[in-house]
């Protein structure tokens, strides 16, 4: 299709080779009705909305569609009698249905009991849908997707029952489709029965076999749509009867038909061979345990995640669930929902999938970490495991010792730690992380990270920069100027987003002052009501990640300097005043009118926050709105003022997660919200970019004689600089002119913005109208200022490419910006959290927990001291079995407590002879806890669980303790 804006496909497809969503309903039926198909439109995200969808006809010249159907109401008292008693009448088990859409209502999954009749019309008439669960219903659905498979079926002498909604919409992919119910026969278990997705007939189309359990307990429920029903994404059309199938005729025409479903045994039809058979169970793998097998699980259950997903483009992390597991789509899957690795929680490290059609390709519903990786890559396990170093081979087989051999057993060599990349699974760091001499003591040992932070909140800090790397692509490809950032980034060789966060600080300090944002009403009268694109910026990072060198490359791309603009280092609130207004003479004088105040470390500036007296987090806060700012004092000298919007001030940070505990404690009053946190670091050499170590050749800032601030002597409108004296050296006696006075640059907004600002006006009036609502907000870090940030944001994107209205484009470019900002900002609130934490503890401590203030401390010591006995205690059941790194603790303990090992296993009862004196305290404690997490087993003598050979069935693994 033509394109009459040649700037639409400038930068090309932002999400190749990924599987799209529509956001909502409303987006797919304009699209449909419109004709465009959702490969073709550019998106910020994986999920395609309405403004995009009518972006993309805008571009091309699509008009509106009109032939869109209105939504039908809801059913009437007597419609929905008559399709409750057909479905009611065929033995059907109804169940209540989203409005609009096909998932049963959320409380339906509690009891999973079928509905009456009187419920069932209620729910109707109120604008609800109606299922029916297959299973309980004694039925199975032919789901016949299209014409082609409809055809088929009949030709069989099958008769369809029901017309679904889309397969009445002639837009749709699944026009003409119908179901066909067919009776479960007798003699089948009808609990092993599951649904098959996405089966090709021979001649043309697909079906889905809707099938599920007659146990509404068990995994794999089967919900089919019922008479009546609606949906959103099929306006106009409702769930209807056939005239010659059971919800007119109250007889199942299809009884019979369609045994070859169910048996092999059964002659079945060519034109449907692949169905035949298809709902019996799925024969089991005969095992053949492997004597080797608990080092090739673990290593097996080790493969890094990221690792796994690295190279292909079949599946991508979309969330992590509740247990801190990878939620992951596919390119095949009608969800965001198609898989879970799972990650150390109750189930294990396996892979489940959840899409039909990701299970038929695989041939299970779920396996290990090597099949899936094996799966998605396209290889087999045996080329997967050679990739990842994990040996398959059968292990060396003993033989008989020679003659006159005699084994000398030696004490254990102290070997040395392992390091992060070397121990992956919590098994390995058990056995191996700790010298022999360490996990002989009786130290108490700490846990300060596991007190204070929760491990799914760890695992979020660790995936930090996979999150935010995943999302550097697609910022990359969203405006020119965020391109040619990313070359820099690439020549440079450090992290794209903390380079943005700094060129976006650095871009807005050349910006004069009186460039102004609208007010919160969009009134441009008064420069007075308009709001500062100061920008505030953190680069988040630990020590020496390269936090410095991505100043040093921003420095590099947008210089700081020009008349009046100038960049300093941080000091007081005072101090950088006086950078702008000197007063010495007796009368002020301007002597800047931009400031960038940068520091490569937080440390100091976190130092003058916390100062009696200080002033610096209220400035902070004045200066990013642009309202009037300063100290004002009785001596002139040291009388300070900022005039609002007369001086841009921007601030770069350098901060280590860590250090920014002061200003995170700001949060309630809206400090830390003023600020966008960038992830800052170096790129690994294995991952750079072929372009790393050259010189970039393409500039930040391109068409700046676009912008109405520019001049082309870059000095302000109207002034001449003063003549240098005789020693070369410019005084400029009375100061700068400076922007006081000068009238306002409005920053154009585009109207789609405008409305969110509105919405945040309402957000802003709740706030006024309830205090302790505001305050829970602020003290939880739910910004107020997030529409501000992202605006400034917006701004200095398309200031780059010499625009200095914000657009669409340059909006969505920054809502990704906001939302990697998010990302960091809450690693670096838990980093914080578990820095204060072991202050608190080691102070707490130290005062030996004498008063309340200290009780934090204590729960943290008390933590602590479990976590340590519990680990002892582990030590010794792994010296009590035998394991050889543990072989000078058990030769230690059979020493000096000769009746703590039996058979292998840890006598209970004579712990205590093994364990330090604070240990001794919470043995019983710690003991139990290890039942509770399955981690030992046994009553009066106890042993680690056995490891699983094989996964689990679904469902039988005990849920984790409260």
């Amino acid at each position: 299709m033509s394109c009459i804006d040649p700037t639409y496909d400038q930068r090309g497809d932002l999400w190749v080779g990924y599987r799209r969503a529509w956001e909502t309903a409303e987006a797919e039926v304009v699209a449909r009705y419109a004709g465009v198909q959702i490969d073709v439109v550019r998106s910020g995200r994986l999920a395609v909305t309405l403004d995009e969808v009518r972006r993309y006809m805008a571009a091309h010249g699509i008009p509106e569609p009109t032939s869109i159907p209105e939504k039908l109401p809801a059913c009437t008292p007597e419609e929905a009698a008559f399709f409750v008693d057909a479905m009611l009448r065929a033995g059907l088990a109804l169940v209540p249905a989203r409005v609009g859409d096909k998932p049963p209502i959320s409380e339906w999954w509690t009891e999973r009991a079928p509905i009456g009749r009187d419920e069932a019309i209620a729910h109707l008439v109120a604008g609800g849908n109606l299922d029916y669960d297959a299973g309980q219903s004694g039925v199975v659905v032919i789901d016949c997707e299209d014409a082609s498979s409809t055809a088929s079926m009949k030709a069989l002498g099958m008769v369809p029952d029901a017309i679904t909604a889309k397969a009445q919409d002639p837009t749709t992919s699944k026009f003409c489709g119908s179901h066909f119910i067919v009776p479960i026969p007798d003699g089948v278990d009808r609990d092993t029965l599951e649904t098959r997705t996405a089966i090709k007939l021979p001649g043309g189309g697909v079906v889905d076999i809707l099938a599920g359990p007659a146990d509404p307990k068990l995994r794999s429920t089967r919900v089919v749509v019922g008479l009546g029903s609606r949906l959103d994404v099929a306006p106009g059309y409702r769930y209807g009867h056939t005239a010659d199938g059971v919800f007119t005729t109250g007889e199942f025409q299809n009884r019979g038909l369609a045994d070859w479903l169910f048996s092999n045994e059964v002659e079945c039809p060519e034109s449907v061979v692949p169905l035949h058979g298809i709902l019996l169970p799925r024969q089991k793998r005969e095992y053949t345990p492997n004597p080797n097998a608990d080092r090739i699980t673990q290593e097996v259950d080790g493969m890094d995640v990221d690792a796994m997903l690295a190279g292909q483009n079949r599946v991508w992390i979309t969330e992590y669930d509740s247990d801190g597991c990878y939620v992951l789509g596919s390119d095949t899957g009608s969800t965001n929902r198609s898989a879970v690795i799972h990650d150390g929680c109750s189930v294990g490290r396996g892979v489940h999938a959840w899409s039909g059609h990701l299970q038929e390709e695989w041939g299970r519903p779920h396996g290990s970490r090597l099949q899936f990786t094996a799966l998605i890559h396209g290889e087999s396990e045996a080329d997967v495991a050679k990739r990842f170093d994990i040996d398959l081979s059968t292990p060396l087989t003993a033989v008989p010792a020679p003659e006159g051999f005699e084994y000398q057993e030696q004490d254990q060599v102290a070997a040395e730690t392992p390091t992060a990349d070397s121990t992956n699974t919590s098994e390995q760091q058990r056995s191996e992380s700790a010298p022999a001499e360490a996990s002989d003591d009786l130290d108490d040992g700490d846990s300060d990270a596991q007190v204070t932070a929760t491990a799914e909140e760890l695992e979020q800090v660790r995936r930090l920069r996979s999150e935010i790397q995943v999302r550097e692509r697609r910022l990359a490809l969203m405006t020119p100027g965020l391109g040619r950032a990313d070359h820099w980034a690439k020549c440079t060789g450090v992290y794209l987003h903390g380079l943005v966060t700094a060129l976006i600080c650095h871009s807005i300090t050349l910006v004069p002052p009186n460039v102004v944002l609208p007010s919160r009403q969009g009134l441009t009268f008064s420069k007075a009501m308009g709001v500062s694109v100061n920008a505030f910026g953190l680069l988040n990072g630990p020590s020496a990640a390269g936090k410095t060198v991505t100043m040093g490359v921003a420095n590099a791309a947008i210089p700081i300097g020009g008349l009046g603009i100038k960049p300093i280092s941080d000091g007081t609130a005072e101090g950088i005043c006086r950078k702008a207004r000197n007063a010495d003479h007796g009368w002020v004088e301007i002597t800047a009118t931009g400031l960038l105040v940068a520091a490569d470390e937080f440390d100091s500036v976190a130092e003058e926050m916390g100062r009696n007296g200080s002033k610096y987090d209220a400035f902070t806060r004045k200066i990013w709105m642009g309202v009037e700012a300063g100290s004002t004092a009785s001596d002139k000298k040291k009388d300070a003022q900022l005039p609002a919007h007369s001086t841009r001030v921007c601030m770069l940070y350098g901060a280590q997660p860590g250090a920014l505990t002061p200003l995170i404690g700001q949060a309630g009053r809206g400090t830390p919200q003023r600020f966008d946190f960038g992830l800052a670091g170096v790129v690994h050499s294995s991952e750079r970019d072929e372009l790393y170590g050259k010189q970039p050749t393409q500039p930040i800032l391109m068409h700046q004689d676009r912008l109405p601030w520019w001049t082309p002597t870059g000095l302000p409108p109207g002034y001449t600089p003063p003549e240098p004296d005789e020693d070369g050296n410019v005084v400029t006696v009375g100061g700068l002119p400076g922007y006081d006075e000068a009238p306002p640059i409005w920053v154009g907004v585009p109207e789609v913005v405008q409305k969110i600002i509105d919405a945040e006006g309402d957000r802003a009036a709740l706030r006024a109208a309830d205090w302790d609502r505001a305050r829970r907000e602020d003290e939880a870090g739910i910004s107020g200022h997030n529409v501000l940030l992202q605006e400034r944001m917006a701004f200095a994107i398309a200031m780059w490419d010499g625009e200095h209205n914000i657009a669409q484009e340059h909006w969505d470019a920054a809502e990704l910006l906001l939302e990697m900002r998010q990302l960091v900002y809450d690693a670096a609130v838990i980093e914080s959290r578990i820095t204060a934490g072991k202050t608190k503890t080691a102070e707490g401590v130290d005062r030996g927990i004498v008063n309340a203030g200290a009780k934090a401390s204590e729960a943290a010591t008390t933590a602590r001291h479990l976590q340590s006995a519990c680990d002892r205690i582990m030590d010794l059941v792994d010296a009590a079995a035998g394991v050889r790194g543990k072989a000078a603790l058990r030769k230690k303990v059979e020493k000096a407590n000769p009746r703590l090992f039996e058979d292998g296993a840890v006598r209970v009862a004579y712990l205590d002879a093994s364990l330090s004196k604070v240990q001794r305290g919470f043995a019983a404690t710690a003991v139990a806890q290890l039942r509770t997490q399955q981690v030992i087993t046994g009553e009066e003598s106890v042993t680690r669980r056995p490891a699983l050979k094989v996964a689990p069935p679904i469902g039988t693994m005990p849920a984790p303790a409260a």
